[in-house]
């Protein structure tokens, strides 16, 4: 079903993913972020790739008709910041971004650049409404 290049990587620790992580808040921040969605997920991810963290699974459909198989809600502790994947069109995704704080986003991405100046209510929010439209 899938021809996408990130898929599921069993080879990958999620505990190892984050203590390689080289910044020490961005590490902090990715650990918190992974703990939340365990706990409102209640389950454990899973690596995408090398450096995905994501939860669920949901199939989509691309404008070419072909169906992808992806996470319905995962992280990234990225360099330049900690990405957030919801599904795209979540409920109230764009209302709920801009009361989250200092981040930029696009399409289905949120981009944290320091969790602590993040309201993480509107956050949780975000990603129950993204792992519920799976």
């Amino acid at each position: 079903m899938s021809d996408l290049k990130t898929k599921p990587n069993k080879n990958r620790s999620i505990t190892k993913l984050i203590a390689e992580v080289g910044n020490d808040r961005r590490r902090r921040d990715a650990q918190m972020v992974y703990d939340l969605m365990k706990k409102i997920t209640g389950e454990k991810g899973v690596i995408w790739g090398e450096s995905i963290v994501g939860f669920g699974t949901y199939t989509y459909k691309r404008s070419t008709g072909k169906k992808y198989e992806w996470f319905a809600v995962g992280f990234s502790p990225r360099k330049s910041a900690l990405v957030i994947y919801s599904v795209p069109c979540t409920k109230d995704f764009k209302k709920l971004v801009a009361q989250l704080g200092n981040v930029r986003s696009s399409v289905s991405c949120i981009y944290i650049t320091d969790f602590e100046k993040v309201d993480a209510k509107v956050l949780e929010k975000i990603i129950k409404n993204s792992f519920g439209a799976q």
